[in-house]
């Protein structure tokens, strides 16, 4: 009569006729009817149960349930269908296991980390954001640069966002095209800490000292807002000399109306809007006061004068310490004379008698 044995759950795993015995199905000896010496495989069944198939190896034929003793690792494991897994405790290697399921535990050994698995994911033991917050954190990661070098860093995340990387390379190194979890980052990573391309990033914070200040106060700089003094400061640091080292270091007024420009042949004022005067003025015991006046519209100078008729109008006496040059006329000329003969006090030097006159009194005086 053929033995039909079954499974805990019904199903049929093997079918054992008289005499015979099936050690291929199972792990254990399936026994048949009227085998002889059939004492010998009870017992050494009983044995392999009692020792849960303690082996280096793992059993052969498992059926789902089934314990194995691993005697390389020593630990208790047990079949899913797939493979064996730890009974009890974490798994430990060197590589991620492949059939780890939800709520294994893994021990790097090569890396000395701890990791728990989700069913789809490995995540480290001391992971301290909830799945609702998204990644994040500090997390220290070893990629590659384009030579291949490995290099350590720390990425710190918000919410999935990369915010930036630290490193501690003292010169800095483009990572590797396929850098694993760099997305949100472009370009060189230098020492220290470099910044994402997320918008608006800012360090929001008071610094007290920073490379571009060059270790001075707010104090020391000028500010573009509200009046400001640049004045000579008194202590280490001794009196301070201001260079604006351009062709047009200023421009000066809401429009852009003058500009200072400077090259080896001269200092110029320039001014740019049409029609601006030039004026100088200066302050004296009356208070300030025009001194001079370019009359750019009608080419005129003034000095102490700020309505000048002439091309050079000067309120007040002048001297000339060398020389005065006279323009010179002939008598026939005179009436032609730009400047009316009417005018007394013109001088003229008169080419034809070889004499400086004067006019005064409606006629002309010889003055040698």
């Amino acid at each position: 009569m053929t033995y039909k044995i079954n499974k805990t759950d019904g199903a049929l795993i093997a079918e054992v006729i008289d005499s015979a015995i099936d050690q291929t199905t199972t792990d254990i000896t399936l026994i048949g009817k009227n085998v002889s010496g059939y004492g010998e495989f009870i017992n050494e069944n009983f044995v392999k149960i009692l020792e849960n198939f303690a082996n280096t190896s793992q059993p052969n034929n498992p059926l789902t349930g089934q314990i194995w003793f691993d005697t390389s690792e020593n630990r208790l494991k047990v079949y899913d269908g797939l493979g064996f897994k730890n009974g009890s405790g974490p798994i430990v290697s060197s590589t991620p296991p492949t059939t780890a399921i939800q709520g294994d535990f893994w021990i790097d050994s090569a890396e000395n980390q701890l990791y728990f698995y989700t069913g789809t994911n490995k995540y480290p033991a001391s992971k301290i954001w909830k799945d609702s917050q998204k990644k994040s954190g500090f997390e220290v990661d070893t990629i590659y640069d384009t030579n291949n070098a490995p290099r350590v860093i720390v990425k710190l995340y918000v919410g999935q966002a990369l915010l930036g990387i630290f490193s501690k390379d003292p010169v800095a190194f483009t990572p590797r095209e396929d850098s694993i979890g760099l997305g949100g980052f472009t370009g060189e990573i230098g020492p220290g800490f470099n910044q994402s391309t997320l918008a608006g990033m800012k360090f929001r914070v008071t610094a007290t000292n920073a490379d571009a200040l060059m270790g001075k106060t707010p104090a020391n700089f000028v500010s573009t807002l509200g009046n400001s003094t640049i004045a000579s400061p008194s202590g280490p640091d001794g009196p301070g000399t201001l260079s604006i080292l351009n062709s047009t270091p200023l421009i000066l007024g809401a429009g852009s109306q003058t500009e200072i420009r400077v090259d080896n042949s001269s200092l110029q004022i320039v001014c740019a809007y049409p029609y601006q005067n030039f004026l100088l003025k200066v302050k004296n015991s009356g208070g300030v006061v025009d001194a001079i006046l370019v009359d750019s519209q009608h080419s005129k100078v003034g000095i102490f004068n700020n309505t000048p008729e002439y091309t050079l109008d000067v309120t007040g006496s002048f001297r000339a310490s060398t020389q005065l040059q006279l323009p010179k006329y002939t008598v026939f000329d005179r009436d032609a004379r730009t400047m009316s003969s009417e005018n007394n006090g013109e001088l003229i030097y008169n080419t034809t008698t070889d004499k400086i006159q004067a006019y005064a009194a409606g006629t002309w005086v010889d003055l040698n």
